[in-house]
């Protein structure tokens, strides 16, 4: 990957504001998921789960105000001083880097070990090539970050971010910490195990510092995060002036080494709706360049039993080919397959980087939709009829039962192709990505007041 030459990116220890165990109980109830994958039936289970679940700050009651009203983050501002004037959070006295682990079994049914270090890291505009994007962003969510942020002066979880790093310096810091007992351990509702550690010892710290200087660093999950952070540090500066040591300067990531066998990617597979008459046959009479097709008799059994073996299947081809499998009614399928070295439409991602052409996301939406099925405008834009789901089982089933008319499963973008994406200055369309398991909210927040 390129590396920017000059600028090192600095990644510092902060002084995070914790839950108190001896004032909300099991932490387990407090936690939650990013604001941004809770549902309405989630965020009223979590809001009555605890009066301190996160989610009371990070989006409010179900029947509170809503998003983009001032009410609702002036609300949770004056929750946010309550719970510090009480104890409910404290502050750690001393900058302390904290070490997030999450124990988790992929799709595949391999147990996996997902670790990486919370810190504070510089922000850099895109074009300065120290932090990278790897997909595009939408208006709403950031404002409605940017109204939260500015009301509480704090941040309520981390930015998912990766860096490369074969020597594993950091690992080679952290393998004591480990062995030491956690600050926390909670299990969630989908057996996933996350533990953290705080570290604040002077000689790890300063080790970890060095660790981390002149990395280059792609953000996985929280690019909306990401770009408010920054809206928020021009408006800190335009305010009271550029001061390097401004909390405002920073934003906080959970950095992962891609070095490492703890990442998962999960595709989002796609089904679509509202077909045009003739488009299954299509795939039996047309030549479908520059796709091998196949037709493929699945197995009996359960719908989650048929996407299992539609996964596994897939897995087999991700090294050597973009692998796609075409599902109908009644178990009917279709098997695609583009080897990665195949020639090229000569008219095919105009103005895109080689790495985005030999996407599976990317060909999927512009040669398999529009070409080989012969569907245009909505459908290869990801529009109104055609919807996504990480659950190969969900979209076997809404197939089966009627309710979506044909489900296009794919294997899922690998990390390396997120790196080599960013590293072009390219980015991904949404619902490229989806980085399992999630990061908790909650586990440590920053504050933009006081450093």
């Amino acid at each position: 990957m390129e590396r920017y030459p000059t600028v090192p990116t600095l990644v510092k220890p902060f002084r995070g504001w914790r839950y108190n165990p001896e004032q909300v109980g099991n932490l387990a109830d407090v936690l939650a998921p990013p604001y941004d994958v809770i549902n309405l039936a989630q965020q009223a289970e979590f809001c009555l789960r605890s009066p301190y679940n996160i989610v009371h700050l990070d989006l409010g009651e179900p029947a509170g105000p809503g998003l983009g009203d001032p009410e609702r983050y002036g609300q949770a501002a004056e929750v946010l001083r309550q719970w510090q004037a009480q104890s409910v959070l404290l502050r750690d006295e001393a900058p302390a880097f904290y070490l997030y682990e999450e124990q988790y079994t992929d799709p595949l049914g391999e147990t996996k070990l997902q670790r990486g270090i919370i810190g504070a890291v510089e922000l850099h505009p895109y074009e300065d090539r120290v932090i990278l994007p790897h997909e595009g962003t939408l208006k709403g969510p950031k404002l409605d970050r940017l109204a939260l942020m500015e009301a509480c002066e704090a941040a309520f979880s981390q930015i998912f971010a990766l860096y490369s790093d074969p020597d594993l310096t950091a690992e080679g810091i952290t393998d004591e910490v480990v062995q030491e007992t956690p600050y926390f351990e909670v299990t969630d509702g989908q057996d996933v195990r996350h533990r953290m550690w705080v570290i604040s010892d002077p000689h790890r710290v300063a080790a970890l510092e060095a660790a981390f200087q002149g990395k280059q660093i792609v953000i996985a999950d929280g690019h909306h995060r990401y770009e408010t952070a920054l809206a928020y540090r021009e408006e800190y500066r335009t305010a009271h002036g550029v001061n390097p040591e401004a909390p405002a300067e920073r934003v906080t990531m959970f950095l992962a080494n891609t070095e490492t066998s703890g990442l998962t990617i999960l595709a989002a597979h796609r089904m679509l709706e509202k077909l045009s008459p003739g488009t299954w046959d299509r795939l039996a009479t047309c030549p479908a360049r520059p796709f091998a097709v196949a037709n493929v008799v699945l197995p009996t059994g359960s719908d989650a039993e048929v996407a299992q073996t539609v996964v596994e299947m897939l897995a087999r081809w991700q090294q050597s080919a973009l692998a796609y499998l075409v599902y109908g009614r009644e178990r009917s399928a279709y098997l695609l397959l583009m080897p990665k070295d195949a020639p090229l439409p000569p008219d095919y991602g105009e103005g895109h980087s080689e790495a985005w052409k030999r996407l599976g996301v990317a060909a999927l939406h512009n040669l398999l939709i529009p070409k080989v099925l012969g569907l245009t405008g909505s459908y290869a834009e990801s529009g109104e009829n055609i919807s996504f789901t990480r659950y190969p089982e969900e979209a076997v089933a809404l197939v089966e039962a009627g309710k979506q008319e044909m489900a296009l499963l794919l294997n899922p973008t690998t990390a390396q192709e997120v790196m080599a994406i960013a590293a072009t200055g390219d980015r991904m369309a949404q619902k490229g990505t989806y980085f399992y398991p999630k990061l908790l909210a909650g586990i440590v927040l920053y504050d933009l007041a006081t450093a």
